[in-house]
Formats: structure tokens, sequence, C-alpha cells
């Protein structure tokens, strides 16, 4: 609720029966929660008309004028001010009660929020004869839940109560396809194989065995920021006012979705898009393994493994900029300087103490 001035011609306060008249009244903070709080809400003055479900209009405007009516002789001439949005510190209760100044974040399903995963997982193995296996996986998912506190440890994103619904996104580990195809091929070398069965050939090129593993994952989502700024609601993060109906993908790493698509807010309020609506880059990677086990006379077994992972030495991007509030336009609204805004500098973490170029690694293995 914006700010607002309940007061008559005159500051001066009104007489009432049974109640001291004083001479300077204090500020007062009036919480109004929009649309009407449905359970009792520490933050809420008008807290006492609990319902089950979504108040009608109606009902709701009789119970906010009967709570002011009821008010109205104690807050005559007092500034009413908004609280929490806008209000900075100072409006939050913590703050207001005991003077405390860091950032409560609320954690867990406080606000009656669950996390769910649902999936049509599939899988596929068949092995064949001389030494052949296959195996495919294909998993379509979805993942809900309060953005920002997918283990119940994390915090929310959005700490508001009266916005508490803001919170259900899109998790940030959803990947909507999942693919994986791996395989396991004893080369065709050696004793009891179609070439190189004796001799020298079987001794070098006998008991060879490959394998590979390509995965095709969809790209996680992220969401499109903004300045917190004009918001000035700590512990809250800011989301970008979607302008645009849909948010074009132009797939490239000087700018991967449309800039324009969004703008920064300039209002004490939340922006208009959701969390998590928008996704990044997708995962493609192959890699692949040779090896070999040679016995001395029985006891020992020496392993020769040579493995390379991202064959293709395909990069595999992460999330782009998405702080709409970089972007700088010209007066005619075209793109001056993007400041990283839909850029992509980085690349995802895969495990793999950080490195994503093409990797070899070669080892030896004495079994006893």
């Amino acid at each position: 609720m914006n700010a607002a001035t309940l007061a008559p011609t005159s500051t001066a306060p009104l007489p009432t029966p049974g109640r001291p008249r004083f001479t300077a009244l204090p500020p007062l903070a009036l919480y109004v929660h929009i649309p009407w709080c449905v359970r009792k809400c520490p933050y809420c003055d008008f807290n006492s008309h609990e319902a089950r479900g979504e108040a009608p209009e109606a009902a709701y405007v009789d119970a906010l004028l009967a709570d002011l009516e009821f008010a109205l002789p104690a807050v005559w001439g007092r500034k009413v001010t908004t609280v929490f949005i806008g209000g900075g510190t100072p409006s939050q209760v913590l703050n207001q009660k005991f003077g405390r100044t860091a950032v409560t974040n609320y954690f867990s399903d406080m606000f009656g929020f669950k996390s769910s995963f649902h999936a049509l997982e599939s899988s596929l193995t068949r092995r064949f004869s001389k030494g052949y296996m296959a195996k495919f996986t294909y998993t379509w998912s979805k993942a809900l839940g309060p953005n920002g506190n997918a283990t119940g440890v994390d915090g929310y994103q959005n700490n508001t109560p009266a916005y508490q619904q803001l919170n259900e996104a899109l998790q940030g580990y959803d990947r909507t396809h999942q693919f994986t195809a791996s395989t396991a091929v004893e080369l065709p070398f050696g004793a009891g194989k179609r070439w190189a069965t004796q001799g020298f050939a079987k001794a070098v090129f006998g008991g060879w065995q490959a394998t590979g593993l390509l995965v095709l994952y969809s790209g996680p989502p992220f969401t499109v920021s903004a300045s917190a700024t004009s918001l000035n609601a700590p512990g809250n993060a800011q989301t970008a006012d979607q302008v645009r109906s849909s948010v074009h993908i132009l797939g490239t790493r000087d700018s991967w979705f449309d800039p324009l698509a969004f703008a920064p807010v300039s209002d004490a309020r939340f922006g208009t898009s959701g969390y998590n609506i928008v996704r990044a880059p997708g995962l493609a990677n192959l890699d692949a393994g040779i090896f070999r086990e040679v016995k001395f006379k029985e006891r020992f077994t020496m392993q020769f493994r040579a493995e390379a992972f991202n064959v293709t030495n395909t990069p595999h991007f992460a999330a782009p900029g998405a702080n709409v509030s970089n972007l700088q336009q010209n007066p005619d609204g075209t793109i001056r300087n993007l400041n990283g805004y839909t850029v992509i500098t980085s690349v995802q973490n895969t495990g793999r103490e950080g490195l994503d170029e093409r990797l070899f690694r070669f080892a030896l293995r004495l079994s006893f």
C-alpha cells in the first residue's frame, strides 16, 4: 500500500472519551496486505478476519473499513507509511521492536512451501554377444519449490511475508530433458576374437576394451534481476519488469537472450517477471576411454587406462549476465552498452575441478 495521510483540515488530535489528549502524536506505521491475509500474520494490523480461502473483495473492504473506523481516533493526524516495500531497514518488524539491523531470512517450510519433483524416467540396456553393451536413459522432469530455499537451509529470495507467493518457481537445478548413452566394447583383437589371434599382434592388440559416455542436458533456469534500490526492502531480491510478451533466445555468447525483453524497476515494488523464467545454455558432453589388463603369473594384474574427458572440446557455457540495470540505452531506446547483461562470460561447473576444456588422463594400476 502506498504512503498515505489520514488527517482532517486541522492536524490537532481529536479528543476521545476515555483517552488522554496528546499534544504530539508519534509516527505511525500501518500494515495493510493486499490480497487479504488468509492466516494470522505478524506483519499485518488487519489480521483478525481469518478465512480459509481468498476473501471476497466486498468482505475485505467491509473488514478494512471496520478496523479503520475503530482505530481512526488513535491515528488521526498521523502519517500512514509503507512498511517493508520501500521502507528499508527501519520498517522491518525486528528493527522496530528490537533495533535489529541484520537481514533476517526465512528457512525451510515456514510459509508452507514444499518442493516437488515429477519425472518420466526410461532406460534401455542391451548386452550383445562378443563383448558389446549399450545403455540409454532419458528423463523428462520438472522441479518446483521455493526459490533460493531448495534444501531448506538456504533462505528465500523474497523475505516479505505478503509476497511469499513470488517464491514459488522452478528450482535452479531443474533440467527438463536429460539423455545419456553409454557403451562398453571389447575390441575384436586377441585370443577368441576375430583378428590378431596369435603372435606379436595378439600381444600388442589383444585384451583392449573401450568405453564411451554421451550426456545431453537442457539448460538450467535463471532469474533476470534488476537493481533493488527503489524496492528498498532488505533481504529481498528484485526481479526485472518483463516488457515483451515472450523472451526470444538469441543463442549467442555475445547476447544469449533479447536484452530489450526486460526493463529496470524504478518504483517501490517487485518486478513483473518471475524467478527462474529463462533457460541457460544446455550441456552436451562426450567422454571416452580405453584400457587393457595384463596378467603376470596369475597373482598380479596390471591395468593401463587412457581416458579423454570432453572429447570434442565443446565449451559448456554457464548462464549469462542477468542484471538488466547494467544495460545502457541511447535516448532513442537503442542499446549503447550491454555492460555484461545477457553476455556469457563463464562456463558451467561440471565437477571437474573447474576444468571445462578437453582433458586427458593416463593411469597404471597393479592388483595382487
